[in-house]
C-alpha cells in the first residue's frame, strides 16, 4: 500500500506524457521489480495496440502493431478488458514473443471512466512467474496509470488547442488587442503592429486610450467596464498610429472571462481606410454627377415650360425649342450611361455578354 501510495503521488504530479511514462516504467522496474515491462496504448482509429515505452523487450516492439481481439495476449486483454495470467506462453497460441526466451506473461487493461487507454504487460523468462498477488498489484498500478495517462493526454490536448489559438490570434488578418479591466493592453498581434506602427513591447501594459482618439474614450471605456452586451455589434472609432495619423477602424468587443469572472475584453479591429477612401470618392463622384446633370435638366425644364406657357409660338420657334430639349435629353441619357459604366468598373461589375 505504501508503494502504491508513493507511485500514485508521483504519477499524479506528472502532466508531461514522456515524463509520465518514464515514471510508470521506473515504478514497474525499480519499485515493483518487474524487469521486463511495457506500456501499450490504444490507437482508436486503427483498433490496434502499440508500445509507447518498454524495458527488457525486443527492439522491434516499438514498430509492432497488435490487432485488438485478433492477436496477442495483450490484444485479448484489450478486447475483453480483463486481466490475464499466462503461466506458460509456449502453450498459448495467442502469444507473440516480446522478451527473448519469454516463458510467462501477465497483462492487465488500463481503463478510466469506461474508456480503454491501453494495456500494462510484464513478462518473465521463468515459467509460472506471476500469481494472483501480482495480478492484484499490477491491476492497481494500471488503474493509477490509466487516470494519470488520461489526465496527461487531456492536458496535452488543452496545450495544443492553446497553441493553435495563439497561432490563429497572432497571424489573424485583423488586428486583435486584449485589454484588462483597467484598459491596459495585454495582447497585441502582428496585424495590430502593422496597422498602428507600434511593436507590442511598446504598448503592452499601457492604457489602450493612449492610441484611441480622445472623442471615443468615454464610450469605449463604458463598453469595456459594463461588458460588451452584443459581441456582434460593431463600432467605428479612430486610433492614432505611431506617426500621429488618424486610422479609422471598425471594431467588435468580446468579453474575456476566467472562472466566470470578467477579466477584460478582446477587441478585433479592421482597418477601414480603404473603405473610407472609397466612400469619400463615391460622395465626390455623386456630387460631380449631380452638378453635371443640373445644366441639361435646367435647359429641358426651361424650354418645356416656355412651350407649355405659349401655345401661339410660331412653328419655327417651337421646333427650335423642341430641338434643344431633344438634344439636352440625349446629352442627359449619355451622361447617365457613362455614369453607370463608371460605377460598374469602379465596383468590379463590368458588362456581361
Amino acid at each position: 500500500m505504501a508503494v502504491l501510495y508513493q507511485l500514485s503521488r508521483n504519477l499524479s504530479r506528472a502532466l508531461d506524457l514522456d515524463a509520465l511514462f518514464e515514471e510508470i516504467m521506473r515504478g514497474l522496474r525499480e519499485v515493483l521489480n518487474y524487469p521486463n515491462c511495457t506500456v501499450l496504448l490504444v490507437d482508436d482509429g486503427k483498433g490496434e495496440l502499440y508500445s509507447k515505452t518498454a524495458w527488457g523487450y525486443r527492439e522491434d516492439i516499438r514498430h509492432r502493431r497488435i490487432k485488438i481481439g485478433q492477436e496477442g495476449v495483450t490484444g485479448w486483454v484489450a478486447a475483453h478488458r480483463e486481466p490475464l495470467i499466462v503461466p506458460d506462453v509456449t502453450q498459448d497460441e495467442r502469444y507473440i514473443e516480446g522478451v527473448s526466451g519469454g516463458r510467462s506473461e501477465l497483462a492487465v487493461p488500463m481503463v478510466v471512466q469506461g474508456k480503454l487507454i491501453g494495456v500494462l504487460d510484464v513478462e518473465s523468462t521463468e515459467p509460472d512467474a506471476f500469481d494472483e498477488h501480482d495480478l492484484e498489484l499490477l491491476s492497481s498500478v494500471a488503474a493509477l496509470a490509466a487516470v494519470a495517462i488520461r489526465n496527461a493526454q487531456l492536458f496535452e490536448e488543452i496545450k495544443e488547442r492553446e497553441r493553435q489559438l495563439a497561432y490563429q490570434l497572432e497571424n489573424a488578418s485583423d488586428a486583435i488587442y486584449n485589454v484588462d479591466l483597467a484598459g491596459r493592453f495585454t495582447f497585441f498581434n502582428r496585424a495590430a503592429e502593422a496597422i498602428s506602427g507600434y511593436k507590442r513591447e511598446e504598448v503592452l501594459g499601457k492604457p489602450f486610450t493612449e492610441l484611441l482618439c480622445p472623442e471615443y474614450h468615454e464610450e469605449m471605456l463604458t463598453v469595456l467596464r459594463r461588458g460588451a452586451e452584443d459581441p456582434r455589434r460593431t463600432y467605428e472609432v479612430e486610433f492614432l498610429d505611431k506617426w500621429g495619423e488618424r486610422v479609422p477602424l471598425e471594431i467588435t468587443i468580446t468579453n474575456l472571462k476566467r472562472d466566470g469572472k470578467s477579466i477584460g475584453g478582446q477587441i478585433i479591429a479592421r482597418d477601414i481606410r480603404a473603405r473610407k477612401r472609397l466612400e469619400n470618392e463615391l460622395l465626390e463622384f455623386i456630387s460631380q454627377v449631380s452638378h453635371d446633370l443640373k445644366t441639361p435638366l435646367a435647359s429641358i425644364m426651361s424650354f418645356s415650360e416656355i412651350l407649355l406657357g405659349y401655345e401661339d409660338e410660331d412653328p419655327e420657334t417651337r421646333r427650335e425649342f423642341l430641338t434643344i430639349i431633344n438634344g439636352e435629353s440625349k446629352r442627359l441619357a449619355k451622361m447617365l450611361e457613362e455614369t453607370l459604366d463608371m460605377s460598374r468598373l469602379g465596383f468590379g461589375g463590368g458588362k456581361h455578354g
